[in-house]
């Protein structure tokens, strides 16, 4: 009898743990698929809404990180278009490929792809700030790390590679077919019909997905795992349409249903929770989940800078600075995370108007000796210089840091930023290499050897003679890049003004 209990509570944690990689995968997935699926969407909306209108077509792709993804509508891509088409003369399509936490040599392997993808007459870059000294070089279809020795790709590669993407685009043709057959000749076949909902949702066919998930919940001989799978996934398609109540109708339902031997997949729809109400613009809401999902457990650097954009907006400042130090507590020994943090609270008490605390913090770090201190010195100088300015009496909206083209651009973003130059010039297409607001031109220049092909747009002194006319917060919602952030919409109306008279002066010169 005690081993028969022994076995089931070894089953239990089995089941546990093959539960929490199955729920963990499907969030991956399908987080990635809907992001990219929406982005996508947008694009091709932008483009279908200009095909019944006469005179020439004028294509944009806009590549970026974060910077360039977030806004939605407001982000700079966004506004951009809008700015051009006003004018009635030709017509502009804008495509925002930026993606969050990317890097160069991710940006320059999907650059091909693209080109072929758009045929775009202009190509906008605004890229290097996520790069770490790890960061590879993307050569010859490959990355590579910076110092090794570069090889060409044999052609029998190139011609697997040709291969493999002509036999997915024939797959893909016939897939929805397959797959529909399958769920007609045996209407209880789940996993079946969670392959066509997967599809829909790649299509972008959020209702008929939502369809085929919620018949899926309705079959009695699904097992409990994949109704789980099924249920996540149609909270994720709620989101993706922006029916906010009922993906919220469903993550408070799993946490007050699910049971586990462990915290872990509580912890997972608690996050999940805090960024639905982040995206849904319910900051209270998103603290007050915080707090009961640091109940189970306080570690997860991700959602501690989540979490910040809240008690931000909120200007509750004094109690970001006792979350932070919670977050320091308990990421102690994982010196990326505790300097990813330590800067963070530097930052926020420079906003709580700490001078002193706000110094010691910053040269707390500067003594570390580690690789993440290294890839935070500019964030950490331009944080010192903020703090010395306001132990001076002085406003710190006016500070400036000095600069040296090695604290912005490291070895692996000038080559990857210079195969992305070739690339575009050689096809025969104009790009336009765009600074970070508030930061110098002249490091992005020196980088790019000031070549005449290139249109370089310089957005220092637009930016910092707004913040110092007004205030920092009304152009930025946090200090991402140490000197600069992630723009508001009007530091994105900014950005996209500044780079439409760019783009007039190249389109019609």
């Amino acid at each position: 009898m005690a081993k028969t209990k022994l076995g089931q509570k070894l089953g239990l944690v089995v089941l546990g743990v093959l539960l929490a990689l199955v729920l963990l995968e499907i969030g991956l997935r399908v987080g990635e698929r809907l992001y990219l699926s929406i982005q996508d969407h947008q694009n091709r909306s932008s483009q279908n809404i200009l095909k019944t209108k006469p005179g020439r077509v004028y294509r944009i792709l806009c590549l970026g990180e974060s910077t360039t993804a977030f806004g939605g509508e407001n982000s700079y891509p966004r506004q951009l278009a809008k700015i051009l088409n006003e004018k009635n003369v030709g017509q502009f399509i804008v495509i925002n490929k930026g993606l969050p936490a990317t890097t160069t040599d991710k940006i320059v392997e999907k650059l091909d792809n693209y080109l072929k993808e758009y045929k775009p007459d202009i190509v906008t870059a605004m890229i290097g700030v996520n790069d770490l000294k790890t960061t590879p070089v993307f050569v010859d279809g490959k990355a590579r790390y910076f110092g090794l020795r570069f090889k060409v790709v044999k052609l029998f590669q190139m011609l697997t590679q040709h291969l493999q993407a002509r036999r997915e685009e024939i797959k893909n043709s016939e897939k929805e077919q397959a797959l529909y057959r399958a769920v007609a000749l045996s209407p209880d076949n789940y996993r079946a019909r969670l392959q066509l909902a997967e599809y829909y949702v790649e299509i972008e066919s959020y209702d008929k997905a939502q369809e085929q998930f919620k018949k899926v919940l309705s079959l009695a001989s699904v097992p409990s795992v994949f109704k789980l799978g099924a249920l996540f996934a149609l909270a994720e398609c709620y989101v993706s349409a922006k029916k906010y109540d009922q993906a919220e109708g469903i993550y408070q339902h799993l946490l007050q249903n699910f049971t586990s031997a462990n915290n872990k997949e509580k912890v997972l729809f608690y996050n999940l929770l805090i960024e639905l109400y982040l995206e849904a613009q319910k900051p209270r809401q998103a603290i007050a989940t915080f707090a009961q999902r640091n109940v189970l457990d306080p570690t997860g650097v991700a959602m501690y800078m989540k979490i910040a954009y809240a008690y931000r907006e909120l200007k509750r400042f004094d109690e970001l600075e006792n979350i932070l130090r919670q977050g320091l507590a308990a990421h102690s020994s994982n010196t990326k995370h505790y300097v990813f943090l330590y800067s963070e609270l530097g930052y926020c008490l420079l906003e709580n108007k700490k001078y002193k605390q706000a110094h010691d913090v910053f040269q707390k770090i500067l003594s570390l000796n580690s690789q993440e201190q290294d890839d935070f010195r500019v964030d950490v100088n331009y944080g010192l210089e903020l703090a010395a300015k306001g132990l001076g009496g002085q406003t710190i909206k006016d500070a400036m840091i000095p600069v040296h083209r090695e604290e912005y651009y490291l070895p692996a973003t000038i080559a990857n930023y210079n195969q992305l130059k070739d690339t575009v010039l050689k096809r025969g297409i104009k790009l336009i290499a765009i600074q970070y607001p508030m930061r110098p031109l002249k490091p992005l220049q020196e980088i790019l050897n000031f070549d005449s092909r290139i249109v370089f747009v310089d957005n220092e002194m637009l930016f910092k003679n707004k913040v110092a006319a007004s205030e920092y917060s009304q152009y930025f919602v946090d200090h991402f890049g140490g000197d600069f952030g992630h723009c508001t919409a009007q530091g994105n109306a900014l950005l996209a003004g500044n780079l439409a008279s760019a783009i007039w002066g190249v389109s019609f010169k």
